[in-house]
């Protein structure tokens, strides 16, 4: 990852933290920088992890132990995940507070050849899953799966029939 990419990455987290502190009043605001502060170590180990995953990798070398602690596999391997096209429908729930600097309906374009249904949820990628935000993206979700549950019934009787 470029420099700029990591620079334009940071400045849009801090950017959607600064959003989120306007929200919040006065205890919510310290009680928010704490919650963040309490993951800094985990995500601190993770980095470090992360780099000698790669320079492991990229040697040869054996992992040691602690490499080959499978949650730390995982996080470098969602790290170095290249998607792929998927060749089905797609329901997409975009947060409606998103500061992308990109549209994130063309972006899953690129990635899906069938139909995307999109919802749009109140909140941002942060608090769309937290109240108050979460019971929209809820409803909108159940609404979702029940469609698809009659549709993959309709789907089987149909071929019963």
């Amino acid at each position: 990852m470029s420099w700029r990419h990591r620079v334009n990455r940071y400045g849009r987290k801090l950017q959607s933290h600064a959003a989120n502190l306007r929200q919040l009043h006065g205890p919510e605001k310290i009680a928010y920088v704490f919650r963040k502060l309490k993951y800094a170590p985990a995500k601190t180990k993770h980095k470090l992890y992360r780099r000698a995953y790669k320079i492991y990798r990229r040697y040869g070398r054996p992992l040691p132990p602690a490499l080959k602690n499978i949650e730390e596999i995982n996080f470098a391997a969602v790290k170095d995940y290249e998607p792929q096209t998927y060749f089905g429908n797609v329901t997409l729930f975009l947060a409606s507070d998103l500061t992308a600097d990109y549209d994130l309906h063309d972006g899953w374009r690129e990635l899906v050849q069938g139909d995307i249904e999109t919802h749009e949820i109140p909140g941002n990628h942060i608090n769309i899953i937290k109240e108050p935000h979460v019971r929209p993206l809820a409803e909108k979700l159940k609404t979702c799966l029940d469609k698809a549950e009659q549709n993959a019934a309709q789907a089987t009787f149909g071929r019963s029939s």
